[in-house]
Protein backbone atom coordinates (compact mmCIF):
# COMPACT_ATOMS: atom_id res chain seq x y z
CA UNK A 1 0.00 0.00 0.00
CA UNK A 2 0.77 3.61 -0.39
CA UNK A 3 1.23 5.90 2.35
CA UNK A 4 -2.62 7.13 2.66
CA UNK A 5 -3.45 3.23 3.27
CA UNK A 6 -0.56 2.65 5.57
CA UNK A 7 -1.70 5.49 7.58
CA UNK A 8 -5.37 4.67 7.47
CA UNK A 9 -4.16 0.94 9.17
CA UNK A 10 -2.29 2.56 11.82
CA UNK A 11 -5.33 4.59 12.90
CA UNK A 12 -7.59 2.01 13.06
CA UNK A 13 -4.76 0.39 14.97
CA UNK A 14 -4.09 3.00 17.73
CA UNK A 15 -8.21 2.90 17.77
CA UNK A 16 -7.58 -0.25 19.58
CA UNK A 17 -5.12 1.27 21.66
CA UNK A 18 -7.33 3.57 22.52
CA UNK A 19 -10.01 1.37 23.52
CA UNK A 20 -7.69 -1.26 25.23
CA UNK A 21 -5.81 1.44 26.91
CA UNK A 22 -7.87 3.77 27.82
CA UNK A 23 -7.51 7.10 26.63
CA UNK A 24 -4.63 8.60 29.24
CA UNK A 25 -2.45 5.81 28.26
CA UNK A 26 -3.27 6.29 24.40
CA UNK A 27 -2.36 10.07 24.94
CA UNK A 28 1.22 9.05 24.67
CA UNK A 29 1.29 5.81 22.67
CA UNK A 30 -0.50 6.56 19.71
CA UNK A 31 1.45 9.32 18.65
CA UNK A 32 4.37 6.66 18.31
CA UNK A 33 1.79 4.24 16.31
CA UNK A 34 1.65 7.31 13.63
CA UNK A 35 5.19 8.49 14.07
CA UNK A 36 6.51 4.47 12.85
CA UNK A 37 3.72 3.45 10.19
CA UNK A 38 6.16 4.11 7.48
CA UNK A 39 9.78 3.00 8.73
CA UNK A 40 9.73 0.02 7.13
CA UNK A 41 9.66 1.64 3.94
CA UNK A 42 13.27 3.11 4.85
CA UNK A 43 14.62 0.73 2.20
CA UNK A 44 13.16 1.95 -0.78
CA UNK A 45 15.71 4.62 0.54
CA UNK A 46 18.58 2.29 0.77
CA UNK A 47 19.98 1.39 -1.96
CA UNK A 48 21.37 -2.03 -0.97
CA UNK A 49 18.30 -2.77 1.27
CA UNK A 50 15.48 -4.94 -0.64
CA UNK A 51 11.68 -3.06 -0.92
CA UNK A 52 9.70 -5.62 1.11
CA UNK A 53 13.01 -7.07 2.42
CA UNK A 54 14.28 -7.28 5.94
CA UNK A 55 12.13 -4.40 6.71
CA UNK A 56 9.39 -5.86 6.26
CA UNK A 57 9.43 -8.61 8.73
CA UNK A 58 8.40 -9.64 12.61
CA UNK A 59 12.06 -10.16 13.32
CA UNK A 60 12.93 -6.18 12.24
CA UNK A 61 9.74 -4.86 14.09
CA UNK A 62 10.45 -6.48 17.06
CA UNK A 63 14.16 -5.32 16.94
CA UNK A 64 12.84 -1.62 16.40
CA UNK A 65 10.26 -2.14 19.20
CA UNK A 66 13.47 -3.22 21.56
CA UNK A 67 15.68 -0.23 20.49
CA UNK A 68 13.29 1.97 21.34
CA UNK A 69 11.68 0.88 23.88
CA UNK A 70 15.47 0.96 25.29
CA UNK A 71 16.25 4.17 24.44
CA UNK A 72 13.07 5.56 26.37
CA UNK A 73 14.22 3.77 29.22
CA UNK A 74 18.02 5.05 28.92
CA UNK A 75 16.84 8.28 28.05
CA UNK A 76 14.46 8.85 31.20
CA UNK A 77 16.79 7.97 33.28
CA UNK A 78 19.54 10.03 32.05
CA UNK A 79 16.96 13.25 32.49
CA UNK A 80 15.39 12.74 35.94
CA UNK A 81 19.39 12.38 37.04
CA UNK A 82 20.77 14.97 35.40
CA UNK A 83 18.24 17.32 34.87
CA UNK A 84 15.58 16.34 37.84
CA UNK A 85 12.93 16.00 35.54
CA UNK A 86 9.94 14.88 36.75
CA UNK A 87 7.90 13.34 33.97
CA UNK A 88 4.43 14.37 34.50
CA UNK A 89 3.25 13.66 31.53
CA UNK A 90 2.94 10.18 31.73
CA UNK A 91 0.25 8.89 33.27
CA UNK A 92 2.50 6.67 36.00
CA UNK A 93 4.97 8.78 37.05
CA UNK A 94 8.71 8.17 36.28
CA UNK A 95 8.76 4.81 35.84
CA UNK A 96 11.34 3.90 32.81
CA UNK A 97 10.99 0.23 32.56
CA UNK A 98 7.18 0.66 32.33
CA UNK A 99 7.30 3.86 29.89
CA UNK A 100 10.16 2.04 27.69
CA UNK A 101 7.93 -1.19 27.41
CA UNK A 102 5.05 0.92 26.42
CA UNK A 103 6.79 2.67 24.16
CA UNK A 104 8.92 -0.09 22.42
CA UNK A 105 5.08 -2.11 22.25
CA UNK A 106 3.53 1.08 20.78
CA UNK A 107 6.04 1.06 17.97
CA UNK A 108 6.53 -2.73 17.27
CA UNK A 109 2.77 -2.75 16.84
CA UNK A 110 2.94 0.26 14.48
CA UNK A 111 6.07 -1.44 12.31
CA UNK A 112 3.73 -5.01 12.37
CA UNK A 113 0.37 -3.17 11.00
CA UNK A 114 2.72 -2.17 8.37
CA UNK A 115 3.40 -5.38 7.31
CA UNK A 116 -0.01 -6.46 7.82
CA UNK A 117 -1.14 -3.79 5.49
CA UNK A 118 1.20 -4.76 2.86
CA UNK A 119 0.12 -8.38 2.77
CA UNK A 120 -3.09 -6.99 1.28
CA UNK A 121 -1.51 -6.42 -1.93
CA UNK A 122 -0.99 -8.28 -4.87
CA UNK A 123 2.42 -7.91 -4.43
CA UNK A 124 4.83 -11.13 -5.03
CA UNK A 125 8.01 -12.15 -6.39
CA UNK A 126 10.25 -8.97 -5.74
CA UNK A 127 7.35 -7.63 -3.90
CA UNK A 128 6.01 -10.07 -1.59
CA UNK A 129 6.24 -10.18 1.87
CA UNK A 130 8.38 -12.47 3.59
CA UNK A 131 7.53 -11.89 7.47
CA UNK A 132 8.80 -14.51 8.91
CA UNK A 133 12.33 -14.58 7.47
CA UNK A 134 14.83 -15.41 8.64
CA UNK A 135 13.06 -18.98 9.95
CA UNK A 136 10.84 -18.95 6.98
CA UNK A 137 10.99 -17.46 3.57
CA UNK A 138 6.85 -18.37 3.18
CA UNK A 139 5.34 -15.18 1.13
CA UNK A 140 2.32 -13.94 2.54
CA UNK A 141 -0.17 -11.66 0.29
CA UNK A 142 -3.94 -11.51 0.18
CA UNK A 143 -3.70 -9.73 -3.14
CA UNK A 144 -6.95 -7.94 -2.55
CA UNK A 145 -5.64 -5.01 -4.73
CA UNK A 146 -2.13 -3.48 -6.15
CA UNK A 147 -0.60 -1.36 -3.35
CA UNK A 148 -0.95 1.68 -5.92
CA UNK A 149 -4.94 1.69 -5.96
CA UNK A 150 -6.20 4.72 -4.94
CA UNK A 151 -9.35 3.65 -3.93
CA UNK A 152 -8.15 0.88 -1.65
CA UNK A 153 -5.48 3.78 -0.03
CA UNK A 154 -8.54 6.28 0.03
CA UNK A 155 -10.66 3.63 1.49
CA UNK A 156 -8.20 2.37 4.44
CA UNK A 157 -7.57 5.97 5.29
CA UNK A 158 -10.90 6.84 5.45
CA UNK A 159 -11.83 3.45 7.58
CA UNK A 160 -8.96 4.34 10.09
CA UNK A 161 -10.43 8.42 10.64
CA UNK A 162 -14.18 7.35 10.86
CA UNK A 163 -12.87 3.90 13.12
CA UNK A 164 -10.33 6.03 15.19
CA UNK A 165 -12.28 9.45 15.73
CA UNK A 166 -15.36 7.06 16.80
CA UNK A 167 -13.25 5.38 19.49
CA UNK A 168 -11.88 8.35 20.79
CA UNK A 169 -15.74 10.12 21.16
CA UNK A 170 -17.11 6.92 22.91
CA UNK A 171 -13.99 6.76 25.59
CA UNK A 172 -14.61 11.03 25.95
CA UNK A 173 -18.76 10.24 25.92
CA UNK A 174 -18.21 7.21 28.21
CA UNK A 175 -15.09 7.43 30.34
CA UNK A 176 -17.05 4.89 32.70
CA UNK A 177 -15.74 2.21 29.70
CA UNK A 178 -13.84 -0.40 30.93
CA UNK A 179 -10.26 -0.72 29.72
CA UNK A 180 -6.76 -2.39 30.11
CA UNK A 181 -5.20 1.01 31.59
CA UNK A 182 -5.74 -0.16 35.12
CA UNK A 183 -2.80 -2.75 34.83
CA UNK A 184 -0.63 0.22 34.42
CA UNK A 185 -2.35 1.91 37.48
CA UNK A 186 -4.40 4.44 35.25
CA UNK A 187 -8.32 4.83 35.43
CA UNK A 188 -9.49 4.33 32.04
Amino acid sequence: MHREGHYGTALMAAAVVVLVAGLPLAVITVPVVIAFTMVPDVDQQIGFIKHRGVTHTILFAVTVGGIVGAAVIAWIQFAVKEFEVMFTVFPWGVQPLRTGAVMGAAATLSLLVHIFTDTLTVGSGRFGIHPFWPVSSQQIRFGFCKAANSWANHLLFGAGVVIFSTVVWLRLAFPWLPSLSAVFGVAG
